[in-house]
């Protein structure tokens, strides 16, 4: 939970960096900061994968979706656009993405699946 609010945090702060006015750029900075964390937690954890990506992610889309709502609310009204949507995508994106690679990283590099596969 300290990881997936630090990652939130982290994540956030890719906003700022340029270019400003394209969402879908942003949204994949974004979604990379989560596919690192994703992966990390995939590659190195062999048993409860899927409880450690969920009690990490579910801080960030939590926050994205009340958060991301209230500054789209405010956005909308000075005539920008909605980018809620987007940064869901990427944090979605992002956890699915970094835990396949993890994944799949693991599977190959280890020896001892290597050998039970032969």
């Amino acid at each position: 939970m300290v990881a997936g609010f630090a990652t939130e945090l982290l994540a956030a702060s890719t906003r700022i960096l340029p270019p400003h006015n394209a969402p879908l750029i942003a949204s994949l900075y974004f979604g990379a900061i989560y596919f690192i964390g994703a992966f990390a937690i995939s590659y190195y954890n062999r048993t409860e994968v899927f409880k450690y990506l969920c009690w990490y992610g579910i801080l960030g889309l939590a926050l994205e979706i009340g958060v991301d709502i209230q500054a789209d609310l405010s956005r909308m009204n000075d005539g920008h656009p909605i980018m809620t949507p987007y940064f869901l995508f990427g944090l979605l994106t992002g956890l699915t993405g970094g835990y396949l690679v993890g994944h799949f990283s693991k599977y190959r590099l280890s020896n001892k699946d290597v050998m039970d596969a032969t």
